[in-house]
């Protein structure tokens, strides 16, 4: 049996805000991330355009710029204007995002703080869209801290939301991040029931985001139940796609799980090569927790090989960076 870690959430709700941005841009405008920050940070710093604009435009940059502090000044700001011109719907989505760049800088804390306040802003609008993205949001939270109660309790008050209003791709989401919070506490076969739904959705959308995620999820079951080769093939298919798209973070934890895979079948060389090149990843766009996770199978896989001293050398990295993310307590 693969030992798998807990799969972390942190990453999946970019899903949900993807989406929200193909209602400004197309497809083969976004696969150019940088490009669309960069042309919309020229636009902002003229300054020519209408305070609606405005807020469109700062909701834009929160949303797609990968650097999480700019992301953090841009949603600051943002909440800043909806407030002066009472736009309750882009002081939402200005909460949602500084949230998420808490989220993405490890501090869990902060982010649940404002996603809270994203839901007192969706209940006194009466948005059940809006209260079922923001339950997703809180329990992503509780799911990457490990408190299983709390994200389910979440996500199954959004999926009941989503299904009365029909927002397909919104269910979708929470139905994977549901079979996801199942497959953390080893419950596979309530997992499939969710991935399997999920994944109707999103390739009936062609939305090769989700079907990555999904692919990526199977290969992991497989390997829970001995299907290596199966595994392998499902996950490199899920890499291969999420490459195409940019979006690192998963990349990140799919490396590890074949990282398992190999080292489950003895083969310890390749195990170490998929470790070192999930953390060399994770170092490069700056993942906190992802660094964490990475350093602390790399020391298992050196104890494993009886290499002592490189063993504790990637412990005390993971110590280091497992305490500069806040914990449970502090929530």
């Amino acid at each position: 049996m693969v030992n798998f870690d807990s799969i972390k959430k942190h990453f999946q709700k970019k899903v949900f805000f993807i989406i929200l941005v193909f209602l400004v841009f197309n497809t083969g405008i976004y696969s150019q991330n940088q490009k669309i920050v960069d042309s919309l940070e020229t636009i902002y710093s003229k300054g020519n355009f209408d305070t609606h604009n405005q807020l469109q435009i700062l909701r834009d940059l929160a949303i797609h710029h990968p650097n999480n502090k700019k992301a953090l000044s841009y949603s600051e700001e943002l909440i800043h204007l909806a407030k002066k011109l009472d736009s309750t719907n882009y002081l939402w989505s200005g909460y949602i995002q500084k949230g998420n760049a808490f989220r993405e800088d490890g501090d869990f804390t902060k982010a649940l703080k404002n996603y809270f306040k994203a839901a007192e802003i969706a209940l006194e609008i009466k948005s059940n869209q809006k209260i079922g993205v923001t339950n997703i949001t809180i329990a992503d939270v509780y799911s990457v801290m490990g408190n299983h109660s709390n994200a389910i309790q979440y996500y199954q008050k959004s999926i009941e939301i989503l299904r009365k209003e029909n927002d397909s791709l919104d269910l979708a989401m929470v139905l994977y991040n549901t079979g996801d919070e199942y497959v953390n506490v080893k419950k596979y076969d309530t997992a499939l029931k969710y991935f399997k739904e999920s994944n109707l959705i999103y390739k009936k959308k062609n939305n090769l985001m989700g079907t990555a995620y999904n692919l990526g999820s199977l290969g992991m079951i497989h390997a829970e139940k001995g299907n290596y080769n199966l595994a392998k093939n499902n996950i490199n298919q899920a890499i291969e796609i999420l490459e195409k798209l940019s979006i690192y973070s998963p990349i990140v934890e799919f490396l590890g799980y074949i990282s398992d895979i190999y080292k489950n079948q003895g083969d310890l060389e390749t195990a170490f090569r998929y470790s070192h090149k999930s953390l060399e990843m994770a170092k490069k766009y700056k993942l906190k927790k992802q660094i964490s996770d990475a350093s602390l199978k790399l020391s298992k896989l050196y104890e494993l090989d009886k290499n002592i001293p490189l063993s504790f050398k990637y412990y005390k990295n993971y110590i280091t960076y497992r305490d500069s993310i806040n914990n449970i307590e502090s929530i």
